[in-house]
């Protein structure tokens, strides 16, 4: 089936109980008629309710949610409350580029006096670059940190705070800035709150396939921004300059990355 969540091992104790596709086990009136061999009865319960959920999404062609409930600690409880500085930061980078990958552009949105979101890049084409695109996003953060002291950075996933860490290691900088963030509990990851706060008809809980439910529209196509992406990637891999042009359409993709966040 294509039920988000489901990992290998529930698949073939689906596939042990006779339940081949999300249809057939979403029209099951339980998960499971036995306790499973592989994982809990809860964790197919939720499983059940998530291939149903996906199901009216096929069935209506529209997108379908339903809210969790509310637990406190977790989900929509674990958001902080907005602050004018807040930011919305995504990483673009390759692992395979020479010497351990590159994160070779940093954005970030963020509201100046309440107006509309500002985007704001660092770039780093090569390994010094990338120190230097690192210590200016951080010492960004730090000087918005002290006009907005109750400000977060929030992200999609866990890429930007494994980014961070890894960048800090590299480059020997930059370590107590990186560390206030980290352990102050500045950095906020959305995917997580999500996770734990809706139900949607969806395969992945991907930024990207959940933009539908809150009514993003980007202003460069996924395609289009793919292409880009892969030829930025493929040039800092063979250690040539990217092409301007796709340069261009990777840095709106990276903007449209932090302005859905």
């Amino acid at each position: 089936t294509f039920t988000a969540g489901l990992g290998r091992l529930h698949a073939k104790e689906l596939y042990a109980h006779e339940i081949t596709t999300l249809t057939g086990f979403a029209k099951r009136t339980t998960a499971l008629d036995e306790s499973p061999t592989h994982g809990t009865a809860e964790t197919y319960d939720k499983l059940h309710r998530q291939a149903r959920i996906q199901l009216e999404g096929r069935r209506t062609d529209a997108p379908c949610h339903e809210l969790l409930p509310i637990t406190q600690g977790l989900g929509l409880t674990r958001l902080p409350h907005p602050s004018a500085g807040d930011m919305f930061f995504d990483i673009e980078g390759d692992p395979y580029v020479h010497g351990g990958g590159l994160e070779y552009l940093l954005g970030v949105a963020f509201r100046e006096n309440g107006e509309e979101l500002v985007y704001r890049e660092w770039r780093g084409l090569d390994r010094a670059n990338e120190k230097h695109a690192f210590e200016s996003f951080v010492d960004f953060v730090m000087n918005r940190l002290e006009a907005h002291p109750d400000l977060h950075v929030y992200h999609y996933n866990h890429y930007e705070p494994t980014a961070l860490k890894h960048l800090m290691t590299r480059h020997a900088t930059r370590e107590d800035e990186v560390d206030k963030l980290l352990r102050g509990g500045l950095l906020v990851d959305l995917y997580a709150i999500v996770k734990q706060s809706v139900r949607a008809s969806v395969e992945r809980y991907s930024l990207k396939d959940l933009e539908p439910f809150f009514g993003y529209e980007r202003n460069v196509d996924l395609r289009e921004a793919s292409l880009a992406l892969r030829a930025v990637e493929s040039a800092l891999e063979l250690g040539d300059e990217p092409d301007a042009g796709a340069l261009e359409r990777v840095r709106a993709h990276n903007r449209d990355d932090c302005a859905a966040t």
